[in-house]
């Protein structure tokens, strides 16, 4: 089929793919989830308009409404970087979750045995967080640099390591004894995260700062170069005089730091305690974040922003509309699917470029695989 520039649609296509800037894909792949998503929704008789409205409307509608979804874009985006980071050097962290807990865990602990100011108290229990999720990526770490064992494989088990660590703890030698469950005692009133907006702790602006310094690295330093350089072809970083190990190792121990942080955020600034089940998927969705920002820190935090909608959103949407819950989990896992299909595209587009000799050439590979 062929347009008015004489193009058929196939070649638009990948002229477009080849153009495309990661944010355009994202849109696109946001659109192209909804739309996806619209037919469920007329399937089980409900109008896709309706439910897009009541979805903005218990996310956005009203300043508590807002400061509730500015403060689980916190979580999300922090650890949407902290995937990226890592990621782009050629480590694929998905232990953001297990490190999270570990940082929490060790935030309470310092709250709840170290009196003081609130400022040295909070600060100290900040500092422990970083530690908390440094030491737990690091045996991963170092098995990845150098041992060479698959850190996909390594961060996954590290994930039940650290979750299952907390609940012994919170079970065990730091349990509230008045407590029913699983949980440490509450975080002292004092030593939690102050409010700056209604539903929103102090932790937005420390998220902020992070994302600027973390976008300046990456995008405006030699680390940033060195990090790209190491991802895209360490072979050809090492001869440029470039210690990818060192590189690697650096950004996967600032992304352990940064996922420890998230936890600490969240348990002095939302839950104030460490329980059994206290947490949210935030390190899994810290891929989606990552993945449907392009890999990119401004990129990650328009994709935070949207998931927080979505998380936020829902509940006044399944009582104004009935839809049942699991449609959030399907609209946050659609768009990355779109993205990596349009990203495999791209690749492919570019091994055979959209003329007739890639056509032919396309055809050529086809029928030598055969």
């Amino acid at each position: 089929m062929k347009n008015a520039f004489g193009k058929g649609v196939p070649l638009l296509a990948a002229d477009w793919l080849q153009k495309s800037s990661p944010a355009m894909e994202s849109v696109v792949a946001v659109v192209c989830a909804f739309l996806f998503a619209s037919i469920f929704l007329v399937v089980i008789n409900v109008s896709p308009w309706e439910v897009l409205v009541s979805l903005l409307r218990g996310a956005l509608d009203g300043r508590h409404a807002v400061g509730t979804t500015l403060e689980e874009t916190i979580p999300l985006f922090l650890s949407g970087v902290a995937f990226l980071l890592p990621f782009l050097v050629g480590f694929f962290n998905i232990g953001v979750q297990g490190q999270l807990q570990i940082g929490a865990l060790f935030a309470v602990w310092v709250t709840l045995n170290m009196s003081g100011p609130p400022v040295v108290v909070i600060t100290a229990a900040m500092l422990a967080a970083v530690l908390g999720g440094v030491v737990a990526v690091a045996i991963p770490l170092l098995a990845k640099v150098y041992l060479g064992v698959n850190e996909v494989v390594t961060t996954i088990m590290f994930n039940f390591i650290c979750i299952f660590f907390t609940y012994a703890m919170v079970t065990g030698p730091m349990k509230d004894p008045a407590a029913w469950f699983g949980t440490t005692h509450p975080v002292p009133v004092s030593y939690r995260l102050p409010e700056i907006f209604p539903g929103l702790h102090v932790g937005f602006l420390i998220a902020v700062m992070l994302g600027v310094v973390g976008y300046v690295l990456l995008r405006h330093s030699s680390f940033g170069l060195r990090v790209r350089a190491s991802g895209l072809n360490p072979t050809a970083a090492q001869e440029a005089g470039i210690n990818t190990k060192r590189v690697m190792v650096e950004s996967v121990l600032m992304s352990g730091a940064i996922a420890g942080l998230v936890g600490a955020m969240q348990a002095l600034g939302v839950v104030h305690r460490v329980a059994e089940g206290w947490a949210k998927p935030w390190g899994f969705l810290g891929i989606v974040v990552g993945l449907l920002g392009g890999l990119d820190v401004s990129g990650a935090l328009g994709a935070a922003f949207f998931l927080a909608i979505l998380e936020t959103g829902s509940r006044h949407m399944q009582a104004m509309t009935g839809v049942p819950g699991a449609f959030v989990p399907m609209l946050q896992g659609l768009p990355v699917v779109f993205v990596l299909a349009a990203r495999a595209a791209r690749a492919f587009s570019k091994l055979f470029p959209a003329t007739e000799e890639g056509t032919a050439a396309a055809l050529s590979a086809k029928e030598a695989g055969r």
